[in-house]
């Protein structure tokens, strides 16, 4: 008895990955280059962002609090399968 899934393992394994073509390939390494070129400033922006919110958080309670009652209300619409049984 083979194990569920077996089949599509084995369509999976013979599907054979198209190699780029000569423009995807431009284009991947025009994206590539600036993104190394991109990534000094985007770990600055990073590391301050990190700082920034360590330092608006300083002053803050842990606990959360929710803003409104969270139980039903009698005003409130009950969700459910049809009217309540009494």
């Amino acid at each position: 008895m083979r194990a569920p899934g077996h089949a599509a393992g084995l369509r999976a394994a013979s599907i054979r990955r198209v190699a780029p073509t000569p423009n995807q390939l431009v284009w991947r390494r025009r994206i590539e280059a600036g993104l190394r070129v991109a990534e000094p400033g985007l770990n600055l922006l990073l590391a301050v962002g990190d700082r920034f919110s360590r330092w608006v958080d300083r002053g803050q309670p842990d606990t959360y609090v929710p803003a409104r009652r969270v139980s039903a209300e009698p005003g409130q619409r009950r969700v459910g399968a049809g009217p309540e049984a009494h």
